[in-house]
C-alpha cells in the first residue's frame, strides 16, 4: 500500500486535508516554482532570480557556517567548484524523478581526484521581502551513484539583504535523515530557529547575529558530494554528459497560515465512479478513536476533513436512501 494510500481505518472512515496554494509573482514574497515553465522563467528570466552562487559567495557562506553555529554538528569540510545549473522537464525515465525542476552539476572534469566537492545555487528575489510569516518547502532528491561516490550532505539558508545568513544542513543516507535516491521535502518556518525549525530535523544549525527576517533576499542552497572515483556519473538529460549532480524540485514559499496541501483519496478503476477498497463495518461501541495513523508531516493546523466511505453491496451508480 503506497503513502497515499495510506488511509485512516478507525471505525471505518478516513480523513485528509486539502488546501490549493495559489502562484503569485517572484517580486512578492510568496511563490511557488512546481512546473518545467515555472523553473526556466526563474533560471533564464529578466532578471534571473536562480544564479550559481559564486567562489566568492561559498566563502563566505563557509566563513559564517563556521563562526556562527548555534546547535548540532559543524558543516564538514569540502571544496567548492562552480556549479552548471539547467532545469529537466521530469519525464521520470531511468533512475530520475518524475517532477520537474532544477538540476546542478559539478565536477564535470573526468580527471576528478577522490574527495568531498560542494555546489550551490541561490534563489535571489532582487528585493528584500518579510518572511517573518512564512513556511518554505522544496523537495530534494540526492543520488548515490553505487560504489563511486554520493550526496552526503545539502543544506538551505537565507541571507538578508546585509549579507547575514541563517541556515540549516541535513546529513544524508543511512546515517543521516534524508535518504539517497528518494525526493525528501524540507519544511522551514522561516521565523523559527533551531534545529527543529525545519522538518525533518537538522543535523547542524547557524545563525549570524542581526540576521532579519524581515528583510530576506537569497536563498543558498548547496549539496556536498563524497566522490570515490571512476567514471563521472551520468546527471538528467540536459546538461553535460558526466557530473556530480543533485536535484531540487517543488520550491514554494507560502503565508505560515497555508496548509500544505495533502490529500489522500482512494485510488479510482475503471469506470471513474468505482474505487478499489473493502468494506470496514463500524463497530466501535466504548467512545470516540483518534485517527492517529493518516500522513501529516507538519505542525500545520487542520482546517478541513473529508469523509469516504462505502455501502456494502449496493452496486448503483447512486447513493441508496
Amino acid at each position: 500500500m503506497t503513502d497515499r494510500n495510506q488511509w485512516s481505518r478507525r471505525g471505518g472512515w478516513v480523513a485528509a486535508c486539502i488546501l490549493a496554494i495559489v502562484p503569485l509573482a517572484l517580486a512578492e514574497p510568496y511563490f511557488e516554482l512546481n512546473t518545467e515553465t515555472d523553473w526556466l522563467a526563474a533560471l533564464y528570466g529578466d532578471p534571473p532570480h536562480i544564479l550559481g552562487v559564486a567562489p566568492f559567495e561559498w566563502e563566505e557562506y563557509m566563513f559564517q557556517w563556521q563562526n556562527h553555529l548555534e546547535q548540532g554538528e559543524p558543516y564538514p569540510p569540502t571544496q567548492f567548484l562552480p556549479p552548471e545549473l539547467y532545469v529537466y522537464e521530469g519525464s521520470g525515465s531511468g533512475e530520475y524523478p518524475k517532477n520537474p525542476g532544477l538540476v546542478m552539476v559539478w565536477g564535470t572534469d573526468t580527471g576528478l581526484p577522490p574527495g568531498e566537492y560542494a555546489s550551490a545555487w541561490k534563489f535571489d528575489y532582487v528585493v528584500d521581502p518579510d518572511l517573518s510569516n512564512a513556511i518554505i518547502t522544496v523537495t530534494v532528491y540526492p543520488p548515490q551513484w553505487g560504489v563511486t561516490g554520493q550526496i552526503t550532505q545539502v543544506s538551505f539558508g537565507i541571507r538578508d539583504a546585509l549579507g547575514r545568513t541563517r541556515s540549516w544542513y541535513w546529513n544524508v543516507g543511512p546515517a543521516g535523515v534524508i535518504p539517497w535516491n528518494v525526493g525528501t521535502t524540507i519544511t522551514i518556518h522561516a521565523s523559527q530557529t533551531g534545529l527543529s525549525a525545519v522538518s525533518p530535523p537538522a543535523n547542524g544549525y547557524m545563525n549570524t547575529p542581526g540576521f532579519d527576517i524581515t528583510t530576506a533576499q537569497v536563498f543558498i542552497v548547496d549539496e556536498n558530494a563524497q566522490w570515490i572515483g571512476g567514471p563521472l556519473p551520468i546527471p538528467p538529460p540536459g546538461g553535460p554528459p558526466s557530473g556530480l549532480w543533485n536535484y531540487w524540485y517543488n520550491l514554494r514559499v507560502r503565508p505560515q497560515w497555508q496548509l500544505t496541501k495533502w490529500s489522500q483519496p482512494p485510488d479510482p478503476t475503471q469506470p471513474e465512479n468505482l474505487y478499489y477498497g473493502w468494506n470496514e463495518p463500524s463497530e466501535w461501541w466504548h467512545g470516540p478513536v483518534v485517527a492517529d495513523d493518516w500522513v501529516c508531516t507538519t505542525p500545520d493546523p487542520v482546517t478541513d476533513v473529508h469523509w469516504w466511505g462505502s455501502f456494502l453491496c449496493w452496486k448503483y451508480p447512486y447513493p441508496p436512501p
